[in-house]
């Protein structure tokens, strides 16, 4: 008898919906929100939670600004 991949479901911080992942969930996999599309990433993993994902170049060039 062949396993199912394993389902897990989280909620979208953007649009609240529900986000189905499948197979073996890992922190910091980047998904996309079928939804709204938007760009996450798992933060934690029990029970599995997303956030939005965030480039570490966007950062710096963030932290720069502030200093004008």
């Amino acid at each position: 008898m062949e396993s199912k991949p394993k389902r897990v479901a989280a909620e979208c911080p953007d649009c609240g919906e529900k986000v189905t992942l499948r197979g073996t969930v890992t922190l910091g996999q980047r998904v996309t929100c079928p939804h709204c599309e938007s760009v996450l990433e798992v933060v934690e993993s029990d029970p599995v939670e997303l956030d939005w994902a965030y480039d570490e170049d966007w950062d710096q060039d963030e932290e720069e600004d502030e200093d004008w």
